[in-house]
C-alpha cells in the first residue's frame, strides 16, 4: 500500500492497521487524491460500520490506484469499544483511528460513497456514485451481534472488490 507522509503534522490523521498487514499510512484530511480513485465508507458516527468496512477494504483491495477512507455525518468522539475488541480478535487494530466528519468537501474527493445506514443524513453530491448498504449499527450490541455485523461487512467488502475489480 502506498504511504502518504505529511510535510507538516497539522491536518493529518494517522491511521494504523495492525502490523500483520504491514502498512501504515497517513492521510491528509480533505487532500486531493491525485491519480487515485477514492471510496468513502460512511455511516452516521464513523465509529463502527464504516470503520470496519474501511479496514477490510484496504486489507483486501489489490488495486493500488484506489484508496478507501471512512467518515461520518455526525462523528462520535471515538470508535465503539465493542468494535475495537472484535476487530482486534482478527488482528486489525483500530485504536489509533479517530472518527472524522463527512462534509461536502471530503465527499467531493470521492468517486463512490458507500453508505451504511445514514440515509438522508449522508451528503448527496451530483456525479458521485452512492451505494447504500443497510447494515445495523453495532453500538451497544453484544459481542456476538457485533461479530455477525463484522463478518457480514467483510463478505460485502469482498464482493464489492470482486465486482468492481478493486
Amino acid at each position: 500500500m502506498e504511504d502518504y507522509y505529511p510535510k507538516k503534522k497539522k491536518n493529518y490523521q494517522k491511521i494504523i492497521i495492525n502490523s500483520k498487514f504491514e502498512f501504515i499510512y497517513k492521510i491528509k484530511i480533505n487532500m486531493e487524491y491525485k491519480n487515485k480513485k477514492v471510496i468513502i465508507f460512511a455511516c452516521v458516527h464513523n465509529a463502527g460500520r464504516s470503520q470496519i468496512a474501511f479496514a477490510f477494504f484496504n486489507k483486501y483491495k489489490t488495486n493500488e490506484n484506489i484508496i478507501g477512507i471512512s467518515a461520518g455525518t455526525n462523528p462520535a468522539n471515538e470508535i465503539h469499544p465493542n468494535v475495537l475488541t472484535i476487530m482486534k480478535e482478527i488482528d486489525i487494530d483500530l485504536t489509533n483511528i479517530k472518527p472524522r466528519k463527512l462534509d461536502d468537501k471530503l465527499a467531493k474527493t470521492a468517486n463512490t460513497i458507500v453508505t451504511m445506514g445514514c440515509g438522508e443524513k449522508c451528503p448527496y453530491i451530483p456525479g458521485i456514485k452512492i451505494i447504500d448498504w443497510q447494515i445495523p449499527d453495532p453500538k451497544n450490541e453484544s459481542f456476538e451481534k457485533v461479530r455477525e455485523i463484522r463478518d457480514y461487512i467483510e463478505i460485502k467488502i469482498k464482493e464489492f472488490i470482486k465486482d468492481n475489480k478493486y
